[in-house]
Order: structure tokens, then sequence, then C-alpha cells
């Protein structure tokens, strides 16, 4: 017996529940009804009416595994349900029709297609046929499929780069189906977009306009004139926004950027068209180490301000608007809760919430050298079966510290489920309040499990959030992810844990990092002692206490392993004149750091330098010198604008090579 206890909230017009996947529709009758699933692999159907406390529960059916659902109506009015459902290496997708709060008609739609199929989307025809699209992938190659249901007609559309996400399935006012897809193109997650001509599917066409910015979390719908309207989530410089765009009938309208914030990410939204007219759409928004979900609506004269529709809660996530003549409801999770709201037009036209558009500015930052800053997700809070602060590797590392620094400190900085999209929204303000000279880097393990992108967005954003430290003069030192164990070590997860790995160990080379090798202190741990499994604990993802205090040893090693940087460098522009002769130099000075005294042994110093508008990434080095010479001179320039041009860098190096980050001048 499967319990369905309700936790009424005070707010009459939201409810909470218990379950790891929620989705919402309207039956024929106009009344709200959702689906959950819950942990123990139940699918529980629900009827609410208002308040939302009053809940008509329905059929329980058993679907252990049960991914990525969709519910869409059809032209009669009916709900359909699509959904993924097997085992690791086979999966398949599912379609049933839902009737009286059941699932009815079940049927296996990808029969045939070997390999694995998710991420599956489904639409209706005007003359009410059935397509469906998702992704298959088999031999390390993934294909888009898309199947007329009615006809039985079925294309593939192969992947250029083997991965593919997010696949979306429309169809226009005329017939025609639309499809809309997450694919990296030259290491770069890119939005594409492809129609039916009535005999084949048009090329493969990039739709949004950036293509050194990661596009993901795309949401396809129709606009009012029966056109595809599409919105999705991309970096703008600093964090991430949402942008959309919409088909007239002859071409994409300009794209759209409906959030502009500074330090807080926004993305996974939702769409829906109100009234058939108006378009309304909701979203995530990570910052300060909360997630909040908004919601906004298309007035005559722009975007209505974003609206806080969350609860009070600090994980608000994956949001489902739907629509549905003047009823509007919103569906999201939170941890082990799920969520479903009731909403008012006429309520949110009174809501106003200001958006924050200043930058963060922090106009002096003295850095403590006996400061670190471990940021991360739960496994740099310290979970361990469960999310609880303390016990985890930050602890341990800072009482082997204590035999090298005189008062060291950690920050914990870690927030159980984040992606990495959120960490780049909260660093700038992370550092900025914590002044550490380290910051310990080990995120991605929850985009391993989003699949709905690429390793390349999550290494594009550990990339940021290294610039944005090293622009700070902090000292970031970047850990590779941790395997899972048991039934969490699953194919597609070890090869996205690879992929990953593989790209942050670039990343460390690419910016002379010490790459803290976390994945191999675990996986080569003595088979004797019990394996890298004896290092993770019964949730088959966090580390036990050992596996925490061999992570403290592994971030140890590699920070006693860096020396400091000169300080107080400085130059001087000289102008070098004799007969028929002139050139300008470059005098550098700088000192020692009386930190390395008694922990390295300076050797010499690598002199760098860049122009004045290249990105620290093309730091080239002009010289060395030994230890004994603090000082350098740049010279054979022609006027003194070109001498003023470049700006240089110094680094220490011990007597085992080890080179500290880059002093800038």
């Amino acid at each position: 017996m499967i319990s369905i206890a309700t936790a009424v909230p005070a707010d009459e017009n939201l409810l909470t529940k218990r379950g790891k996947t929620v989705y919402p529709y309207f039956n024929k009758a106009g009344e709200l009804n959702f689906i959950i699933c819950n942990d123990q692999g139940s699918t529980i159907i629900l009827r609410a009416t208002q308040p939302l406390s009053n809940i008509h529960s329905g059929s329980i059916q058993s679907y252990s595994n049960l991914q990525t659902l969709q519910i869409k109506k059809d032209n009669s009015n009916d709900n359909w349900m699509i959904w993924e459902y097997g085992k690791d290496q086979e999966e398949d997708v599912f379609l049933g029709r839902i009737q009286e709060r059941k699932i009815c008609h079940t049927k296996n739609i990808s029969i045939g297609i070997k390999g694995k199929n998710i991420s599956p989307s489904l639409a209706f025809s005007p003359n009410n046929q059935a397509w469906a699209t998702w992704i298959n992938t088999r031999g390390g190659q993934s294909q888009l499929i898309v199947k007329n249901l009615d006809a039985s007609l079925i294309w593939s559309i192969p992947s250029n780069s083997s991965l593919m996400y997010s696949p979306q399935i429309i169809i226009d006012g005329t017939g025609k189906p639309w499809l809309f897809w997450i694919e990296p193109k030259k290491r770069m997650d890119r939005l594409y977009y492809s129609f039916f001509n009535g005999e084949t599917w048009t090329t493969p066409l990039t739709l949004d306009s950036n293509p050194e910015a990661p596009h993901f979390h795309p949401a396809a719908t129709l606009n009012k004139n029966g056109y595809p309207w599409v919105s999705w989530s991309s970096y703008d410089g600093e964090d991430y926004e949402i942008f959309t765009t919409s088909w007239n009938g002859n071409k994409w309208l300009e794209i759209e950027r409906i959030t502009n914030n500074s330090s807080l990410s926004d993305a996974e939204p939702s769409i829906s068209l109100y009234l058939n007219s108006i378009p309304m759409i909701s979203w995530s928004q990570a910052g300060n180490g909360k997630r909040d979900n908004f919601i906004s609506f298309k007035t005559e004269s722009g975007w209505y301000p974003a609206i806080n529709i969350s609860h009070d809660n600090k994980r608000s996530q994956s949001p489902i608007l739907i629509t549905e003549g003047h009823k509007i409801a919103v569906a999201w999770k939170d941890g082990k809760n799920v969520y479903v709201k009731h909403l008012s037009f006429f309520e949110l036209q009174a809501k106003r919430h200001p958006e924050i558009t200043e930058k963060i500015s922090v106009k002096s930052i003295h850095l403590a050298s006996d400061r670190f800053i471990g940021f991360g997700d739960s496994i740099t809070y310290g979970s361990m079966n469960g999310p609880f602060m303390g016990k985890g590797y930050i602890p341990r590392l800072l009482d082997l510290l204590k035999n090298n620094y005189v008062e060291p400190y950690i920050s914990n900085r870690g927030i159980p489920g984040e992606q990495t999209w959120e960490g780049l929204s909260r660093i700038d303000s992370v550092i900025s309040a914590d002044l550490a000279l380290y910051l310990l880097l080990m995120e991605g393990t929850n985009d391993i499990t989003a699949i709905q992108y690429s390793m390349n967005t999550t290494a594009f954003n550990l990339k940021q959030m290294v610039q944005k430290s090293l622009d700070y003069g902090v000292i970031p030192l970047i850990s590779n992810i941790i395997p899972r164990t048991r039934n969490l070590w699953k194919a597609i997860i070890r090869a996205r844990t690879f992929d990953l790995n593989s790209k942050i160990e670039s990343l460390a080379q690419e910016f002379n990092l010490s790459l803290v090798d976390n994945y191999n202190a675990f996986y080569n741990y003595p088979e004797e002692q019990g394996g890298f499994e004896s290092l993770i604990s019964a949730d088959n993802l966090h580390p036990s206490n050992t596996g925490y205090q061999i992570m403290a040893e592994t971030w140890h090693d590699n920070i006693n392993f860096i020396p400091f940087p000169p300080v107080n460098l400085s130059q001087t522009i000289v102008a070098n004149k004799a007969f028929l002769y002139q050139e300008y130099l470059n005098h550098l000075f700088w000192s020692n750091n009386p930190k390395n005294q008694g922990r390295f042994t300076i050797v010499k110093y690598r002199i760098y330098r860049k122009t004045t508008n290249q990105e620290d990434t093309l730091f080239i080095q002009v010289g060395e010198v030994a230890a004994s010479q603090t000082e350098f001179i740049d010279r054979n320039f022609s006027s003194r604008e070109e001498a003023d041009n470049y700006i240089y860098g110094i680094t220490s190096v011990d007597k085992e090579n080890n080179e500290s980050n880059i002093r800038k001048g």
C-alpha cells in the first residue's frame, strides 16, 4: 500500500507532496490533474479541486525506472502521456492515453529500435495524427527518431557530433512538423531545428545567434498565429539568461532577451499561450545558493517584470507551465517534494519582482593567504546518505592545513544539487565575500545526470569560473569528478564522467592549474582495503567517511605543491634615446613572496605578457630570470603607446619546477 498523504500548505492554491517527478494537465472537464512518480517507482494520478488541499486519488501503477514523461492533449481533448522506460542499455519509449485517471492502451512505440531510446516528445497535427520524437543512442552514436504513429512512418536524423539532447516536436497550424534539439558544434552546445517539407526533413540549421556560448533547455510551442515559438537559456558573458523567438510564416523574428540579471542564472524555461494569445513563460533562477521559479508574460509594451512564484523553499527547479482558458498552473520539484500551484492572471498583473541588473562591484580585494574556499555541490557540502554539513572533506582538510598554516580557514560553499550553470551565477559574490587566496573547485557531478546538454557546456561553465577566479587574483585548484558505485555507475554515467574528467584535465593544462585527481585517488584505492566502492557511502554517490578522508588528503597534497607568486609587481616605461635611434622599454620590478620562505625554495621567475585587450589565457612567456634577480627589461618598442599596450605577469618557480599562479601587474 502506497501512502498518498498530503501536506496542506498555508496557501490554498499550492499543493505539496512527496515525489521525484510531477507533470500537470487539465482533463476534459477542465479540472487540474497531475501525475506524480515516487521513489518506489510507482505512478500516481491525482485530481485536485479548489482549494488544492481537496485531492481525489486515482490510479497507482508501477513503472520502475520511469523517466522523462510528457503529457499532451490531442484535438479531441484527450490527454496522452509519453515516457521512457527500461534498463541501462535498453530503454524504450511508451505511449498511453489517460482515461479516468488511469493510463490505458499503453504501447511501446520504439519497438524494434535497439539501443537507448530516451527524451521523448509528443505532438498532434490539426487532423489529430500523433507524432513523436526521441533520441536513439547505440554504439556511441546518436540519432533523432521521428515517427508518425498513425501512418506508421519513421525517419531518422543522424547527429553530426554523436550527441543530441532535449528534442521537442511541434506541428504548426498548417500541419507542418517542426523539430528542435541541442547538439554540440565546435565544442559548443547549439540549438538546432528542422521541419518536414512533405517528403523529407530539411537540413538542420542553428537557431541561436551566438556560436561562442552554450545553448540548452529548449522549450517549444505554437504562437497565436499557429507558428513555432521557441525559448532557451544561453550565456551572456556573465551568467545565463532566457531568450526567445518565433516564426512569422516566412522567417524567424529577432531574438528577444527575456531576462537581464547580474550574478543570477536563468534556465529551464517552460512556455504556454494564455487564452491562445498571450505568451507566458516560467523558468528557474539560480543565485546566492538558491533556486526560485519565476513567471512572466508578454504585454503590448514588452515582457512583464518577473514574478517569483516559488513557495518557501530553497531549491525550486524544473517548472512545468500549463494553461487552458483562464486557468494557469505550474508544477515543479524541490528535493524529495513536488509542488503544484494554481495561478490567477489578475493576481500576476498586480505583482512585480524587480530584476537585479547592477553588477557586483568589488573595488578592493585583499586576499588572505591562509583562507580557502571550498566551492561545489553536495560533495563539497559534505553530504553522505543525505545532506548534512561538517562531515565532508573540508573539516578534514582544515586539520591537515594546520601543519603548514598559522590560522587556516576554509569556507564551505557547497550547494547540494547544484549544476555548473548555477554555480557560475554565484562565484563572483562568493569570492568577493570570502576574500580567500585559494578556491577549491569541484563541480559537475549533477551535470552528468542532467542529460539535457553535453559536457562541453559543463566544461565551458567551469572555464568561466576559473577565469573569474583569476580575474580576482584567486588561485583556483580544480578537481575531477569521483566515480559512483553499483546501480548509479551506469554506462552513460561512466561515459559522461570520463568525458568531463578529460575536459577538466585539458582546462587545468590550459590555465596551468593544479589538477586534483580525486577520481584516480578513489578508483585506484587498494582492493585489499575494500576498493573504490568502500569509499562511497550507501547512497552510491557521496563519499563515505574514509572517502572524504582520502579526498582531504588529495586536496592537501596538491595545495602543498603550489608556491606563492611574487609581490609588489610594478612597471615603468623608459625611453632609451641615442643618435638616430630611439626605443622604449618596459622595466619590471617585483619582490619575492615572504610566504615562500621555509616552504618553497624559489629558483627562478618567469615573465609573461599579453596585450591589454587579450584574455589571461593568452599570456605568453617572454623571459626567465634566476631567483636572485627581481627585475626584467622588455625592450624594442617603437613608441610609448606600444609599450603601454602590454600587461605583464610574473610567476615563482620552485626547485621541483612547480609554478605559482601569475601575479599580474
